[in-house]
């Protein structure tokens, strides 16, 4: 079996959807129990989107594989910074960080 088709059976196997509304709801929440905001933000005036599922195999410092759900958050039309939840293969969060732009 070639990647290409090992790559779609896990896509299957993976609930997108859900992976997606569960980093959103994370990240709001993140939101509203960070304060102070920078710059006097207030947790609903963010637009928060979609950028990226990743299958993370490798990395450094961290337990692998995982999911890597990444949302970008914008505030007055700017992109102000990322969240990212990091999800096991099994479906349980690991963790989750926040990162604005300076």
């Amino acid at each position: 079996m070639n990647a290409r088709s090992e790559a779609f059976k896990l896509k299957e196997a993976v609930d997108v959807a859900e992976l997606k509304a569960r980093a959103k709801k994370s990240c709001l929440t993140f939101l509203q129990n960070e304060s102070p905001l920078p710059n006097g933000w207030t947790p609903e005036n963010f637009m928060i989107e979609f950028h990226r599922i990743g299958l993370i195999f490798e990395q450094a410092n961290a337990l692998a594989p995982y999911f890597e759900t990444t949302l970008t958050l914008h505030y007055a039309g700017l992109e102000v910074g990322s969240y990212k939840l990091i999800t096991s293969l099994d479906g349980q969060d690991l963790d989750d960080y926040l990162v604005f732009r300076e």
